[in-house]
């Protein structure tokens, strides 16, 4: 590099001594005191922004220069490279520019997870500027030559190829190209949640899925739900909502690893076993026998008490006591407990006290009350009373007529029941406390037996309006009546069982009366006890 050139050299170095070494400027030529470690690049910047030097070719001049008198500063005092740095800027200074040229710079990235914000360049750690991930940025106004360019910011799952920075040689005239290729890498995982469901009574709804504790999101029984955008690292992830006959093998929740790029796996098992529901029962009375139990389909009959004229049973509403009427020894009816199994056998009325017979009782929903039907006072007419579970506070509700057969609607706001008020017997129904009273039927016959379905919004009852004595079901308002059974011989005693699809009556279609079960449509008409004769069937909710 020449120093000097033709010309006023004098006058040159008199501008940059005023520029950088502050002689003739008024300020000490002194360098700062204690200027602790030299870092000879920062002395060159300072120098260089205190002269305003902004010329690509004067800083490619400056730094080229620089790094070739940079080894010499090795061990030199501060005043010494300050000098030198000095004389390097005022030599470039005084060369004549060549001619510039341009670097046109490219970006080029491919993969997954592109930097959302860009990159920056800079040219001779210069100014930085943005450039997108996939761009072209064009430096004008560089001196010919070499020049480090310098791609930056570059986001942490991504990898620049080849040299970076890199040396670009630029010509007087010419843009100069690079390009920068980027390959960048994902950031987030994905997890594929299989299960596999074998056995018998399969979850009929599927399952749900969560992960780190997240919402919980619906699967099949055999299915595959992949859960996206992860962040690398162990996760929590459970099966929820299996059914109580199925098992989950393995650990549930389960801790599954999930790595940036890679969809993981895991496969939760489950395993169900066959559903074994308990049979519905039946408790009846059998002739001269006492009361007996059943299930639905025939099987298991056992007798529960030994008193023969044990009649009427109906089952509390948690299934543990049975209420019912018996003459006991005696000679009128009165109305008795026991427990479930026979056991515990309690007297609530007595017909010589209260001066008449009591029976045909049924609990209340809630089970803490009993209504009933009884002779007391003794007029010869049967009306309809309610009683506490214990048979205390006894309440009459009917005065009309003769009245019984009373059962309670679902909710224990209603009462439905048999009445000859009218001329023959007609199913009416009235308010748990005797009020509004209202007929439901009006046919020709006797109708009797009537039972509020497990929903209340029908009502099964028998009657002989046709003859014999058939199985009928209409509307909780008497609306729409329509015939279940129709065979030649009586059928009655209805009642419906806890989840209102089928209905246990007494038949005597075959010669002796025995329990049956249909559907609440009338169909699939099955003989339960065979025996008999069996009366007053009622279910175990």
């Amino acid at each position: 590099m020449r120093l000097s050139r033709t010309g006023s050299i004098r006058a040159l170095l008199s501008i940059v001594a005023c520029m950088f070494l502050w002689t003739s400027c008024g300020e000490s030529p002194t360098a700062p005191s204690d200027p602790g470690p030299i870092d000879p690049e920062a002395i060159l910047r300072e120098e260089m922004a205190r002269g305003g030097l902004t010329t690509s070719w004067y800083r490619g001049c400056i730094w080229q220069n620089f790094r070739l008198h940079l080894p010499t500063y090795q061990g030199k005092s501060l005043q010494f490279i300050l000098a030198d740095i000095r004389a390097i800027i005022a030599g470039c200074l005084e060369e004549e520019p060549p001619a510039e040229g341009s670097l046109e710079a490219t970006t080029s990235t491919s993969g997954d997870d592109l930097d959302p914000n860009g990159y920056t360049l800079s040219v001779d750690g210069g100014t930085a500027q943005a450039i997108g991930t996939n761009a072209v940025v064009t430096v004008p106004g560089l001196a010919p030559g070499d020049h480090d360019v310098l791609l930056s910011d570059v986001a942490s799952n991504c990898s620049v190829a080849g040299d970076n920075p890199r040396t670009v040689a630029v010509a007087a005239g010419v843009t100069a190209e690079t390009t920068f290729a980027i390959t960048c890498a994902e950031t987030e995982g994905a997890l594929d949640v299989v299960t596999e469901t074998s056995g018998q009574d399969l979850d009929p709804d599927g399952y749900t899925v969560s992960v780190g504790g997240g919402a919980a999101t619906p699967t099949g029984i055999t299915d595959t739900l992949t859960f996206a955008d992860l962040t690398p690292g162990d996760h929590a992830v459970a099966l929820a909502d299996v059914a109580a006959n199925c098992t989950v093998g393995g650990a549930n929740p389960r801790t599954v690893a999930v790595t940036a790029g890679v969809t993981s796996e895991t496969t939760f098992a489950v395993t169900c076993t066959a559903i074994v529901v308990p049979p519905d029962q039946i408790v009846f009375t059998r002739f001269t026998s006492g009361l007996w139990i059943l299930d639905d389909d025939g099987s298991n009959a056992t007798q529960l008490t030994t008193v023969g004229s044990d009649q009427n049973p109906d089952v509390s509403p948690d299934g543990s006591k049975i209420v019912f009427a018996s003459f006991d020894g005696g000679s009128e009816l009165d109305i008795f407990t026991t427990n479930i199994d026979g056991t515990n056998r309690t007297q609530l009325t007595d017909a010589s006290v209260v001066g008449g017979q009591s029976f045909d009782p049924e609990f209340s929903p809630n089970g803490s009350q009993i209504v009933f039907h009884s002779t007391r006072p003794s007029d010869g007419a049967i009306q309809i009373w309610v009683m506490d579970a214990d048979g205390s506070n006894p309440v009459q509700l009917t005065s009309t007529g003769s009245n019984g057969y009373a059962s309670w609607s679902p909710d224990g706001n209603r009462i439905v029941f048999a009445s000859n008020r009218d001329g023959n017997f007609e199913i009416y129904v009235m308010d748990s406390d005797g009020g509004n009273q209202a007929r439901l039927t009006n046919a020709a016959g006797s109708d009797f037996d009537p039972a509020f379905s497990p929903d209340g919004m029908r009502i099964v009852h028998d009657t002989n309006r046709n003859g014999a004595y058939d199985i009928y079901v209409m509307d909780d308002d008497g609306a729409n009546p329509v015939q279940l059974t129709t065979d030649s011989g009586d059928d009655f005693y209805p009642a419906w069982s806890p989840d209102g699809q089928f209905i246990a009556f007494s038949s005597n279609r075959d010669g002796s009366v025995t329990v049956w079960v249909m559907g609440a449509d009338g169909s699939s008409q099955t003989d339960l006890s065979l025996v008999g004769p069996d009366f007053y069937a009622t279910w175990v909710p």
